[in-house]
Parts: structure tokens; sequence; C-alpha cells
């Protein structure tokens, strides 16, 4: 078996590209360190000859919805037509549990993934999308990006992140339409837990993480 890993060297396509070759499987990794651009399609018909599977876990910094969507639909069409052409058979793709449904529905990055599962279930190479929670490593970056004036302004969510070699044993062995923690808990909790492990210098005897009123669940990147 052949697999192309679109965003083969990032947070998730990194250790998923070990985990396949350790199994026999042979890998190519596709992203512009590897002379790959999936979105203006540069030696993309090269790297998927003899590919049996597409895997796709890319992703985009652009969090607005035009930015989004143009990014994951481009992506997903430029990767059907050129996986038919090669004759790739089944692409996985990564995305977000939640995507679409409720406050996640107007957000502009979920919106992209929302716009990347509907073009990959309407293209023409038969397609399994995976969704997973928030990985567990990913709650440093969402702490920091949250952080104003020394507080971490928690979203008044709940979440079930999820270990991201998890995601890697359990996504490769077939359809696993969604992989999350069994553990739930508030976002001002899990974060406050880190801060903690982390030695934050607000922690101590008053909280450094409160309830934003405005606060978003950031993106989980690939």
């Amino acid at each position: 078996m052949k697999a192309f890993i679109a965003g083969g060297r990032g947070r998730v396509g990194s250790p998923l590209a070990d985990n396949l070759e350790a199994q026999g499987i042979e890998v190519v990794s596709g992203g512009p360190e590897d002379g790959i651009d999936v979105i203006s399609g540069k030696g993309l018909a090269e790297a998927l000859v003899g590919v049996d599977t597409i895997v796709n876990v890319l992703n985009t910094p652009r969090f607005d919805a035009e930015g989004a969507i143009s990014f994951f639909e481009g992506a997903i069409n430029n990767l059907t037509a050129e996986g038919k052409r090669a004759g790739v058979r089944h692409h996985i793709v990564l995305s977000i549990v939640g995507v679409g449904e409720g406050a996640a529905s107007e957000i502009g990055y979920y919106l992209g993934k929302v716009a990347q599962e509907k073009a990959a279930r309407s293209s023409s190479i038969s397609a399994t999308i995976i969704r997973v929670t928030q990985f567990q490593s990913y709650i440093p970056v969402l702490i920091d990006q949250h952080t104003v004036e020394g507080k971490v302004l928690a979203p008044r969510t709940f979440i079930q992140p999820v270990d991201l070699g998890e995601v890697i044993r359990r996504g490769h062995r077939g359809p696993a339409p969604r992989i999350g923690s069994r553990r739930r808990s508030t976002s001002r909790r899990r974060w406050l837990c880190q801060c903690r492990a982390s030695g934050h210098p607000r922690v101590g005897s008053r909280s450094p993480v409160v309830h934003g009123s405005d606060a978003q669940a950031a993106h989980p990147p690939s």
C-alpha cells in the first residue's frame, strides 16, 4: 500500500507518517518542504503516482470564513482531480467534532471545515471523514492565544481533549468517525490544570483563568 499524506510534515502528519512506515506502508509526504503545493497543484500529479490512499491532514492559519473555505475547498478539489487521474481509491480527511453545529456554525475556520467535508463527500473518490476533538497537546497554544493582560480568557465550553497518539493509532486502522476523550470538562478547568502544570506565573491563591464573555474555542491545527 502507498499513502500520500497532505500535510505530512505537520503536527499530525509527521507522527502519522512514522506510524504508517513502521507498519510497512510506503508514505509520500506532501507539503511545501517536499516541493508540493496542494493549493497551486505544484508537484501534486507526480507525487500521487501509484498512491492508493490520500490522507488529508492539511491546516491553514486563516480563521476567517473566506480564507478557510477557499483553502479547504481548494485543497479537496485539487487532491480529488489529481487523485482521480492517478487512480487513487480512497481519501481520508481529518476534521473536527461539532463543526457546523450550534455556536461552531458561526466560526469562520469551522465553516471552512464544513466546506471541506461537503467537498470530500461529493467528490469522485470514496472518502472517509474522521472527526476528532481538541488535541491535548494544543491546549498550551490556546492558552497563549486567549491570554489578555495576564489573564487567560477561557471559552464557556466543555471539551474532551484527545491525545494525538490515540488519533494516530485509531485513525489508521480504518473508519473512526469520531475520536475523543471519554472525560468531559470545562475549558476553564482543563486550562487551569495546564497552567499549574506548566508553572504559570499567575497561578496561586488567585486563578489566572477566567471565563471570557467573547472567548471562542480555537481551532485544532494539523
